[in-house]
């Protein structure tokens, strides 16, 4: 019986290697030749799947950002799926904001607010944004609305309020990546927890 071989897709060739190159070149050295050499593809089919240059840096942009979101809340929200107290969902918070604020939390920092800048003068990557974040706040409030149901979030428990404030937090700790001298990074996550605390009532 002869071996079945599953083409590629090339859709996701084209976005794979536009993410490639925009880790190499950014936006403004992005090649659309690079991108046909990488993968094989034509002119037509990356305008078939994309429409124009635009479009696959678009796309290629909202699905890093999607996917470093996913990987840092899945981790979160299956963590706290587990707790089974108050002080269990305080010391989640802390783990979070503490994982922030290593390297690896900059980095990640860093790439979100690239894209951000980069959709200053592309709306549809902004409304692509604003929809992944919509999408990871509904998440969030999901979880943690379980939590309340249980009793181990009091009723007074601003769910949605957190669950945004934990998106705004993460990259607003950029403020201390820049001015560790005036505020440290311990010191800027003690504070994040107080708020965090706060919307939760706990």
């Amino acid at each position: 019986m002869d071996e079945i071989v599953i083409k590629p897709d090339t859709k996701q060739l084209l976005l794979d290697a536009a993410q490639h190159e925009l880790g190499l070149s950014g936006i403004e050295g992005f090649r659309i030749e690079a991108i046909l050499g990488a993968t094989g593809a034509s002119f037509s089919s990356l305008y078939h799947h994309y429409k124009n240059r635009d479009g696959l840096i678009t796309a290629a942009l909202v699905s890093s950002f999607q996917a470093q979101v996913d990987l840092d809340v899945d981790a979160f929200l299956q963590a706290a799926k587990h707790a089974s107290s108050s002080d269990d969902v305080v010391k989640l918070i802390r783990a979070g904001l503490d994982n922030a604020l290593t390297e690896m939390g900059m980095t990640t920092r860093n790439r979100q607010l690239g894209v951000f800048a980069a959709s200053l003068n592309r709306p549809e990557l902004q409304n692509a944004i604003a929809t992944a974040q919509r999408d990871t706040a509904i998440r969030i409030a999901s979880v943690f609305s379980d939590l309340k149901s249980q009793g181990i979030l009091p009723a007074i428990a601003d769910i949605e309020g957190f669950a945004w404030f934990s998106q705004q937090i993460v990259l607003g700790l950029k403020v201390t990546d820049l001015n560790t001298d005036d505020f440290s990074p311990a010191r800027a996550a003690g504070t994040a927890l107080k708020a965090a605390r706060g919307i939760l009532a706990i």
